[in-house]
């Protein structure tokens, strides 16, 4: 369903509450009509409400898709982890030694796996996303808090950079980017980010 015909959940919440409004003031007037009116305005808000719950816009289906990516790699399914990267999927480099990692799923994955053992992760949060889209690619910067052994349970604050583009009727991942470590270049943190066998 095309994004355009979504309304905004705040205007969702301002015909709900403008309906409740009325149909409160016609209890108390005894207005038939204005009551009919209410309920016609809750019926359209309702039905409103249903568009977005059972077809979300494109890019609540790909924060959703973000989100489950995350969820997968915190309990190491790794399976899951793959459906969702495109098959040239590509991870930039995430230290100024670090090479690109790109091909395919398997050797995305399992350099994905092999940092999440040997680093030792034990939280994947995220905390704030902001998406954008142009054309087939929404680009999803996505802010992360993780917790691992390598820095000895401190928490590490990470930007990355997510574009997914649509393939058939899906979004799958093609390229992620490390933006920054803390708020800071991931050049200044040379092993933090980095992949191992890059």
């Amino acid at each position: 369903m095309p994004d355009s015909v979504h309304a905004p959940w705040a205007l969702i919440v301002l015909i709900a509450l403008g309906a409740g409004t009325c149909f409160y003031i016609a209890n108390a007037r005894l207005d038939h009509r204005l009551k009919r009116m209410a309920v016609t305005l809750l019926i359209f808000a309702a039905a409103l409400a249903a568009i977005r719950l059972f077809f979300p816009t494109n890019i609540e289906q790909v924060e959703q898709s973000t989100r489950e990516l995350c969820q997968a790699a915190v309990d190491a399914n790794w399976t899951r982890f793959k459906s969702f990267l495109s098959p040239d999927v590509t991870i930039g480099p995430t230290s100024p030694r670090a090479a690109t990692v790109q091909g395919n799923p398997d050797d995305v994955t399992a350099a994905a796996k092999a940092t999440y053992d040997a680093q030792h992760v034990t939280l994947i949060k995220i905390t704030g996303m902001e998406s954008t889209q142009s054309g087939d690619t929404i680009t999803t910067l996505c802010k992360i808090i993780s917790l691992q052994d390598s820095t000895s349970g401190q928490p590490v604050d990470t930007t990355w950079s997510m574009e997914w583009r649509r393939s058939a009727r899906l979004w799958l991942l093609d390229r992620v980017t490390l933006i920054s470590v803390g708020g800071e270049s991931p050049a200044n943190f040379p092993e933090v980010g980095r992949l191992r066998g890059q």
